[in-house]
């Protein structure tokens, strides 16, 4: 899905790479974690927190408005909201949840996306529609 994503979004690849300062071969991988991310919050119903580089990745995709905005509603049936996180606390116990979503869905999270809770957390989170 990210590989055709960029395929018919080629300028995505570069704004991605340009963003988490990575090569243009890492970046359906990076595509990749952010809709994992989407899908994870869909699931839950829940605010969720990305990590850092997955929050910079999911910036440059929901640029693309017309194709995010497809994708969310062909995906998910409806838009992804991406909205600034609260506060840092929120923002790490979010975070620390959607660690523990993922590894129960697609198991031990790449660190390379996914640090630690220690680590760094975006500051944005998905909302569910109002």
């Amino acid at each position: 899905m990210a590989q055709h994503l960029l395929t018919t979004n080629p300028i995505l690849a570069e704004k991605i790479a340009t963003a988490l300062r990575c090569s243009l071969s890492e970046t359906p991988r990076a595509l990749h974690e952010v809709l994992r991310f989407l899908f994870l919050s869909c699931q839950h119903g829940r605010p969720l927190t990305p990590s850092h580089v997955i929050d910079l990745a999911w910036h440059e995709w929901i640029l693309f408005t017309r194709a995010y905005t497809q994708f969310c509603q062909a995906q998910f049936g409806r838009y992804m909201h991406h909205t600034p996180g609260g506060r840092t606390e929120e923002n790490l116990e979010r975070y620390q949840l959607t660690l523990q979503l993922y590894e129960a869905r697609f198991g031990t999270p790449d660190p390379n996306f996914w640090p630690p809770v220690s680590s760094d957390c975006g500051a944005c989170e998905t909302l569910k529609p109002t």
